[in-house]
């Protein structure tokens, strides 16, 4: 009724005692099946031999769509037989999830009490009586309650329903969507038997979107520039299977260069597929460098979740746009026969006045141009790139170090094209290349907008600039990035705590007061210069003075009008007691 594998089975040799040979037919199909019932009697030392027979047929691989002669059921399944062969002792049957105490939908929801009512069949010929059956699980988001349940009797070739008989705490983060397995165990006193069912959790799952930024303060160009006033916008969606409790949502940056008006804001509760916004507006401060990334720490807090995002922003745009007329604003190296060259024709430039073009060359040869770049994180590199040359055969090809990423012949317009690119040290390679013969066209490759990634750079960022009182002390918290050699200098005759920690605290000198101001500087030094350096101004406002007159004398029963001036931005009285 079944088949088995049984061609060129290697077995032993009945011709010596160590010898092996390959044989075929139904004397090696027929251990295989018998192997397997062996399989499915260790599993459950109580199964007759024609539930065996049944289990064999209904997990076989069908051969034919219908059950013939042939083929019979089809071809033996061992892991299929395995899994359908039940354990000795109660079967599962069904469970039901109740939660009285919290929504009452009888599904898993966080921060729910709930009972399992959990019926077991007997699928033996005698009665199942005191059977003893512990529950339990090993989520993490599950607490156990009540795991333990008597069945008084589960009938033979019956079962039995226990009501809510088993309970448990779910945690107030339990994710969406999570597989539960709950593990039983019971014991009828002559068989001890492990069986499993499961279920599923529904929670909320609160996602957040790409950033958008908006700049209409400064050059609304959708993108995060040194200087500007912005306003970040995270868009987020409830993609879970209940609505979201309301909560808060708080922005900080990693790096000090972008200062939030306002880190926190509160969100209403979201429903399941509803989609919502918050906007933080920002800072960025002018020296922040073109090309570099800031990196934003977002934690959304509602109910029992606490969920963190990182954002890495962009500031500004390193952009190759050959406006310097003479390569000089990056590192480039040609080779090949011709060098790239500079051309203002209007009909060979994307934008501006210049493009990069590929040297006039002959065939078999080659012109490119190049650059090595240290990029600080994954990201994209884009340019603009027009050709004119013999279809299939001279081609303009670009390379990320020594992978040709893309390439193009025959007549192709301007044309953006944005290509991934990882962190770390790469070589960017135009290659405008020619076969044995023929050109057509301008026989040319042209290139111009390159738009690269944020480059590795060392930064420093003293800190904004400051006022505060003349007896006040300053305290700094600078930034630097990508050295670890630095120190604080002062303009004054002040001290610093430690010069060579970014968290420090600056002491201003007399020379410092009675100047009124002083600059403090964060330096990254290199052999003759600095390699990267920023200056913070801190001014100093003098004391304040208060007169309220001479002393006086009143009667017990009297009053004195006191007037400490106008000016100040707050007023603390005192009596004068030194309880």
């Amino acid at each position: 009724d079944i088949v088995a594998p049984g061609s060129d089975i290697t077995s032993t040799s009945n011709t010596n005692n160590t010898g092996y040979t390959v044989k075929s037919g139904t004397s090696m199909a027929t251990p295989c099946v018998a192997g397997l019932m062996a399989l499915a009697v260790s599993k459950n030392i109580n199964i007759t031999p024609e539930e065996i027979s049944m289990l064999l047929e209904t997990t076989a691989i069908p051969y034919a769509a219908t059950k013939s002669n042939t083929y019979g059921s089809g071809r033996v399944d061992a892991l299929a037989l395995i899994n359908a062969t039940p354990f000795p002792g109660p079967q599962y049957v069904s469970h039901t999830i109740n939660d009285p105490y919290g929504n009452n939908n009888g599904i898993i929801n966080p921060g729910e009490t709930i009972s399992i009512s959990l019926e077991l069949s007997n699928l033996s010929d005698e009665d199942y009586l005191g059977v003893n059956v512990v529950v339990r699980s090993q989520s993490p988001y599950l607490t156990c309650i009540d795991s333990v349940a008597v069945y008084d009797n589960i009938p033979a070739l019956g079962s039995f329903n226990y009501e809510d008989a088993f309970s448990f705490l779910v945690s107030d983060s339990i994710p969406d969507r999570l597989p539960l397995e709950f593990l039983i165990t019971s014991n009828t006193g002559e068989i001890e038997s492990e069986i499993s069912f499961y279920d599923e959790s529904h929670a909320p799952d609160v996602v957040f979107s790409e950033v958008i930024i908006e700049d209409p303060e400064g050059n609304n160009n959708g993108r995060t520039d040194p200087g500007e006033n912005i306003s970040i916008v995270f868009p987020y969606t409830n993609i879970g299977q209940m609505e979201a409790q309301a909560g808060t949502i708080t922005i900080e940056a990693l790096q000090p260069q972008m200062l939030f008006e306002n880190n926190q804001q509160n969100v209403a509760p979201l429903a399941v597929n509803a989609t919502g916004q918050v906007s933080f507006d920002a800072t960025v401060h002018s020296t922040t460098p073109m090309g570099s990334a800031i990196f934003l720490k977002l934690t959304h807090q509602y109910g029992g979740y606490n969920n963190v995002i990182l954002y890495r922003v962009k500031v500004g745009e390193i952009v190759e746009d050959f406006e310097s007329g003479n390569f000089s604003l990056f590192d480039w190296g040609f080779s090949g026969s011709q060098p790239w060259i500079l051309t203002n024709q209007s009909d060979e430039v994307y934008q501006g006045d210049f493009s990069s073009k590929s040297g006039v060359i002959t065939n078999n040869t080659f012109s490119q141009m190049f650059m090595a770049y240290e990029v600080m994180s994954d990201d994209t590199i884009s340019f603009r790139r027009k050709v004119s040359s013999e279809a299939g055969a001279d081609v303009l090809k670009f390379y990320i170090d020594n992978e040709v990423v893309a390439q193009w012949s025959g007549e192709q317009d301007w044309e953006r094209f944005e290509f991934p690119v990882a962190a770390g040290s790469r070589t960017f390679r135009w290659v405008y290349q020619k076969n044995s013969a023929n050109a057509s066209g301008s026989d040319a490759a042209w290139v111009d907008f390159i738009q690269l990634p944020p480059q590795l750079s060392i930064t420093a960022f003293a800190g904004y600039d400051t006022e505060i009182c003349a007896d006040g002390l300053v305290e700094l918290n600078g930034y630097v990035g990508n050295a670890s050699d630095f120190y604080w200098a002062s303009s004054g005759d002040g001290t610093f705590t430690d010069e060579n920690n970014l968290e420090t605290v600056y002491t201003p000198g007399p020379q410092d007061i009675i100047e009124g101001d002083v600059h403090l500087s964060l330096n990254v030094p290199g052999n003759q210069t600095f390699l990267a350096t920023d200056t913070m101004f801190v001014g100093f406002l003098p004391l304040p003075v208060v007169d309220l007159g001479n002393d006086t004398t009143i009667c017990q029963d009297d009053y004195i009008i006191l007037d400490a001036g106008e000016g100040h931005t707050s007023y603390l009285w005192s009596n004068g007691s030194t309880d």
